[in-house]
């Protein structure tokens, strides 16, 4: 395996020459030129952990999520994993699988094995706020919570504006004529779940209809949870013409929940989700749902981190970056049909 040294004598320079043009230093140009072309010629490796005892970093950012099975998440890490590979990080990815416990331990671990940063994509930052502000004074590594936004929190954060969104998601089915919109909500200890169900309640005191504190239904995000509260829903003697789930799997839950009520999408109940994953787009009847930009999450807070680790990014006090949503109008909701609420 060829050396440094190596590299140092077919270019022509010394070894302090060559460990800069490997660390971003300042050379000639002629001298990044010779060195890269000796490193090419001899098919030079550079030796991770000993460039991280010289440089102080390990090329590695961890990644905590909530849980990689759901299809909400392959857009955002496909944006992180891009966002790294074009400055030559690693990942180490960890799956909470809804265990907050196992989050915890996991932003520890991560932490100890001397990542040179953390991203976070979990809905109960609150509650992890004071914890994940300790961690990064303690251990001096820059921390981005992806998907949530939050004034003051002491580390930079990225994501939507979810109130505006489900209040907006909200008022096109009002426009179309609801009044019984329930709601499927996310879990109420996550910012997202709460945020959403705010918009909701906006959106119908803004057009004068009563919140109905019996179609709320709390979710868990997930398709079990969207199909149970669907139930709930469809078993009243009033059940609604509407449904606004808070993200697309608890939808799809609600979808298999009407097929075994015997009720038809969009002409019996109209559906809206949040998030626009790709599977319920290809549906039989697409999902009309909240655009969330996903990628832009993973790629642009990564960019964040990336920019805190090399020290580009000058500006102290956390940064809050909020990004658009785009409601998608498609079949499930009965606006193709000009319907409102009506029977098939």
């Amino acid at each position: 395996m060829p050396t440094i040294f190596d590299v140092a004598k077919r270019a022509g320079v010394s070894k302090s020459s060559v460990s800069r043009v490997l660390n971003g230093g300042a050379v000639s140009p002629k001298t990044r030129k010779a060195v890269l072309e000796a490193i090419e010629a001899l098919g030079y490796r550079p030796n991770v952990a000993a460039r991280g005892l010289v440089t102080k970093r390990s090329q590695t950012v961890g990644f905590v999520l909530t849980d990689v099975a759901d299809p909400y998440y392959s857009e955002v890490i496909r944006g992180v994993d891009e966002a790294l590979s074009e400055k030559g990080y690693s990942l180490i990815l960890c799956s909470a699988r809804w265990d907050n416990e196992r989050e915890l331990s996991y932003i520890r671990l991560l932490a100890e094995h001397r990542v040179d940063g953390l991203l976070v994509l979990s809905g109960q930052t609150t509650a992890r706020e004071h914890m994940l502000r300790a961690l990064s004074a303690e251990s001096e590594r820059p921390i981005v919570v992806l998907d949530r936004t939050l004034s003051g929190a002491g580390f930079d954060t990225i994501g939507v504006d979810d109130f505006a969104a489900a209040a907006g998601a909200v008022r096109h089915l009002i426009r179309l004529g609801h009044r019984r919109i329930a709601h499927v909500t996310g879990p109420l200890n996550y910012h997202s779940g709460v945020r959403r169900l705010e918009g909701y309640r906006h959106a119908l005191e803004q057009a004068g209809i009563p919140v109905d504190p019996s179609l709320i239904v709390e979710g868990n995000f997930t398709k079990r949870g969207g199909y149970e509260a669907a139930i709930n829903l469809f078993s009243r003697a009033q059940p609604p013409t509407a449904i606004f789930a808070a993200n697309d799997v608890s939808a799809l839950g609600v979808w298999q929940a009407a097929r075994e009520f015997g009720l038809c999408i969009p002409e019996d109940v109209a559906l809206v989700g949040f998030d626009d994953i790709e599977l319920l787009r290809l549906a039989d009847i697409p999902l009309t749902t909240v655009r969330q930009p996903r990628y832009d999450f993973g790629y642009m807070g990564t960019q964040m981190l990336l920019a805190r680790i090399e020290a580009k990014d000058q500006v102290k006090e956390p940064r809050r970056v909020i990004l658009p949503t785009e409601l998608v109008i498609r079949s499930s909701c009965g606006h193709h049909l000009g319907l409102g609420p009506s029977k098939c």
